[in-house]
């Protein structure tokens, strides 16, 4: 499978159906079960990948409308992409209470309080100051309103929604704020890391015999709830000390859960004192220390094979 023309993957769309966003990739399939000189060995795919859509805010749904009206030109039509602009206070008002209706029924008010609609002149020297309002003096140019916006249950306006535009033939104009892009998540931080071993006393300490296995686990503690997932096993280390045979006594992480690691004792481990320590770090957050006790394997007496002395 091999893909094609790099430039396919700019981010643009292309064709009738495609939006801003789009992404095609051109992908050659190969049947390696027929002849190499079948014609119908190779066919190309083209796959279109669509770019999620941003969400939605009561900043974005309102900046859409507002800068997505324009006044009509002479033949009655508005820019591509563009929405004829309601020519009258109260269709405005209507128009926007429904887009802000539409994000979230019912919580918010939109008033539309000045509307001041400009035409040009009908006829050259008349004065436009005085036929500002007069549609029947000329060709609409451009209205101008003011607006407010506020929280139906409160009355509180909402400021970064803007209070006026202008529109044109070229589309409305927004002194609301800019758009609002979510913070980047915060990476989880490890505040304090805990150790449990399998089979561990009261104390927490656990016993091991030479040659033998006890396997531990990790209990972190973070903020921001981030699930313990994204720790990822470069930033878990699970060290060893005490060991008198370092080659065979080791520890080694799970390998689908680096918060659980397995200590393997060698068989002639004797341990520093008989005692082996394992603790682990975490995004260089250190645990506790739990104490590992090495039990000496115990060999069977062997019974004393000499000639029992009989009686005469």
């Amino acid at each position: 499978m091999a893909a094609s023309d790099p430039t396919k993957f700019a981010d643009s769309g292309t064709g009738e159906t495609a939006v801003a966003g789009d992404h095609k990739i051109k992908v050659t399939l190969t049947d390696v079960t027929k002849a190499a000189d079948a014609t119908d060995k190779t066919a190309d795919v083209e796959i279109t990948v669509k770019k999620g859509a941003a969400a939605q805010t009561l900043v974005s749904v309102l900046k859409a409308a507002i800068t997505g009206y324009a006044v009509p030109g002479a033949d009655g039509k508005v820019a591509e992409g563009k929405t004829a602009v309601p020519t009258t206070r109260w269709a405005l008002q209507t128009a926007l209470q429904k887009v802000v209706d539409d994000f979230e029924k019912d919580k918010y008010t939109v008033t539309v309080t000045q509307f001041t609609p400009t035409y040009t002149p009908a006829a050259s020297g008349t004065n436009s100051a005085s036929v500002l309002a007069d549609e029947a003096a000329g060709t609409l140019t451009s209205i101008s309103y003011d607006y407010t916006v506020s929280e139906s249950r409160t009355g509180n306006p909402v400021d970064t929604v803007g209070n006026s535009s202008t529109v044109t033939a070229t589309g409305g104009s927004w002194n609301g704020t800019a758009e609002v892009t979510p913070p980047e998540p915060e990476e989880p931080t490890v505040t304090s890391v805990a150790i449990t071993a399998e089979g561990a006393g009261d104390d927490g300490s656990v016993e091991v015999e030479q040659g033998g296995t006890v396997t531990f686990t990790a209990i972190v503690t973070g903020s921001d709830n981030k699930p313990m997932t994204e720790i990822t096993a470069d930033k878990v280390k699970w060290p060893v000390e005490g060991a008198t045979n370092n080659t065979d006594t080791k520890i080694e992480k799970d390998g689908s859960d680096p918060l659980s690691a397995t200590l393997n004792v060698a068989s002639d481990e004797t341990g520093d004192s008989s005692k082996l320590t394992v603790k682990v770090t975490v995004d260089n957050v250190e645990s506790n220390t739990v104490a590992v006790t090495v039990k000496t394997t115990s060999t069977p007496e062997t019974p004393d094979s000499g000639n029992e002395e009989s009686g005469t």
